[in-house]
């Protein structure tokens, strides 16, 4: 009886997590799907950066470029307040 109702919270645990974890990743693709348009870029010590702008919310993406990939890959990106 005990297994199974831990066995119970931690499927509950796991399937949110994922949720929380899904949530949270926040790329240029996933923002331009949700609407947002490139409004700039800067170059910075830490790589390429777009502003991504959609109505009055803002975001900086920092990507990384390299010679031999076909595409930038996003590091991270923030919300601009």
């Amino acid at each position: 009886m005990r297994f199974r109702r831990s066995a119970g919270y931690l499927a509950v645990f796991f399937s949110l997590s994922g949720t929380v974890v899904a949530e949270e990743a926040v790329t240029v693709q996933s923002l331009v799907k949700q609407g947002f348009t490139i409004g700039g870029t800067l170059a910075s010590a830490i790589g390429p950066s777009l502003f991504l702008q959609n109505k009055d919310q803002v975001y900086i993406c920092f990507v990384v470029e390299t010679p031999t990939a076909p595409t930038l890959t996003t590091r991270y990106c923030k919300p601009v307040q």
